[in-house]
């Protein structure tokens, strides 16, 4: 139960900023409900520990979850301003590169991606100079847990949020549901970068992604759509580059 400690500890922090939100016992509560219902639902996890390989005690990731939390939510991320803003799209469609160029304009988002915060884990590093896939594999979840903790904390906080995400998950639309009710003007940028596209491209980048787990997504997503459309206030379509430069994955 490290993680979940250090969270509460971290929680304490971030509570003593003159959060206004803190001391209104309804709207923490509610929060906390949405926090573990999502991660239970979302991730499949209802703690951070039972997401580590069997081989790693959770103890070893005391000093990478608080500089992870610390690094995300306390550094120069204090500007209270309730906008939500979705990249999403397939892996390799270049959500990470329109990120960087958003985030080149808006520098106060917090930004979360799950695969950043996968490879802020040494351990995840280690296993990748080994094999990437194995990498992938072993730490893709504990960075999807505490990339959702920290989506759901950056919220209750009151921040604006980049988040990287290719919402082929159904529980999103649900997810987006209870981010609005707590005033977020939601927007999503979808990248609409085919199978195709980015199947070539994940041929020729670094990091990992099952190429047979591209097909099923994108059927996900064509379904999902539609629905997030009518859920968040904006929905833009954004063309997929044709360039294929390493920096666009």
């Amino acid at each position: 139960m490290l993680l979940e400690q250090d969270l509460i500890a971290n929680e304490n922090t971030v509570d003593s900023q003159k959060n206004p939100l803190t001391g209104d016992f309804f709207i923490r509560v509610r929060y906390k409900k949405m926090l573990y219902y999502f991660l239970s639902q979302i991730v499949g996890k209802k703690t951070f520990k039972d997401t580590l390989p069997n081989d790693v005690k959770d103890k070893s990731f005391k000093k990478n979850i608080r500089n992870i939390l610390n690094t995300t939510l306390l550094s120069n991320h204090l500007l209270k301003k309730k906008e939500f803003v979705n990249i999403a799209g397939l892996p390799a469609s270049g959500k990470s590169f329109w990120a960087k160029k958003f985030l080149e304009k808006n520098p106060e988002y917090v930004y979360i991606s799950f695969d950043l915060i996968m490879e802020k884990f040494p351990e995840y590093q280690n296993d990748f100079k080994l094999n990437p896939k194995l990498a992938f594999n072993r730490w893709e979840l504990p960075a999807r847990y505490l990339g959702y903790y920290l989506l759901f904390k950056a919220i209750y906080l009151g921040y604006p949020v980049l988040f990287e995400h290719s919402n082929s998950n159904i529980n999103h639309i649900d997810l987006y549901k209870s981010i609005k009710s707590f005033y977020y003007n939601m927007s999503i940028f979808f990248i609409n970068a085919t199978p195709d596209i980015v199947i070539s491209r994940l041929n020729t980048r670094k990091r990992f992604f099952p190429k047979e787990r591209i097909l099923e997504r994108w059927d996900l997503i064509k379904r999902i759509n539609p629905l997030l459309e009518k859920t968040v206030h904006h929905f833009y379509n954004i063309e997929a580059w044709i360039n294929d430069s390493n920096e666009y994955k």
